[in-house]
């Protein structure tokens, strides 16, 4: 078949990785699947409403990542909602998954980012109220008050956190900057996470994460995170 019997000026599928299309200057195609945009979009309006798990199902090759890069760089906005979308692929089984996976996150969002966000819930809470809900949602004081530490403008203190969170510091380096855990364990890395899913929604403007996780059946290696992210986003 032609383009024209498609109905299609060009190849939608020219540019093969997603995070390569949208990095360019080519106009972004759907390929006829308006219905299947028209829900992913409805689900972005809806998420002031409701929290939402939404598998988004479809054959190799039908556009599940497409969608993803699409909604992640022109987000559908609604008057006083706050989206902040984080893209990530699942990890392969090994003994550290969790960690990765929640590295991932962060890697995608940016360690910058995250300080901005962290800084700005400061700014506007203040430090007590910020901490106590934290601490509240993720039954941790510890982590609510390594999260708080990201809020903090300080080159040593930038230093030390990137590497706690990364998995590389000492009791020497804990006990200088008062904090009396480390990030050892996934129950660990998963209540860190919640906490700054907590701490990304507790301003007055409604916030929303949504988190887009390709290759989900990878997800088979896991075993509570799917609950522990449903809880808290």
């Amino acid at each position: 078949m032609t383009f024209e019997e498609l109905n299609l000026t060009q190849n939608p599928f020219e540019l093969i990785s997603p995070s390569l299309a949208f990095q360019s200057e080519a106009p972004v195609f759907w390929a006829g699947m308006k219905t299947q945009k028209k829900q992913l979009e409805n689900t972005y309006l809806n998420a002031a409403r409701h929290r939402n798990l939404i598998l988004n199902w479809g054959p190799f090759g039908a556009g599940k990542t497409h969608a993803a890069f699409y909604l992640k760089n022109q987000p559908i906005l609604k008057p006083n909602v706050e989206l902040i979308t984080v893209y990530v692929r699942t990890p392969l089984e090994n003994g550290d998954a969790i960690q990765q996976l929640i590295e991932n996150i962060i890697d995608d969002l940016s360690f910058t980012k995250l300080k901005e966000i962290i800084k700005a819930r400061i700014a506007e809470l203040g430090e007590s109220q910020l901490f106590n809900l934290i601490s509240a949602s993720i039954k941790s004081e510890a982590y609510a008050l390594a999260i708080m530490k990201l809020g903090h403008s300080e080159l040593k203190l930038d230093d030390f956190m990137y590497r706690y969170i990364y998995g590389n510091v000492t009791r020497t380096e804990l006990k200088k900057f008062q904090l009396p855990r480390a990030l050892n364990t996934e129950a660990d890395y998963l209540k860190f996470l919640a906490g700054l899913i907590a701490s990304f929604t507790a301003g007055k403007t409604l916030t929303r994460v949504v988190l887009w996780i390709d290759e989900l059946e990878n997800l088979l290696y896991y075993s509570n995170i799917p609950t522990c992210l449903y809880h808290y986003c």
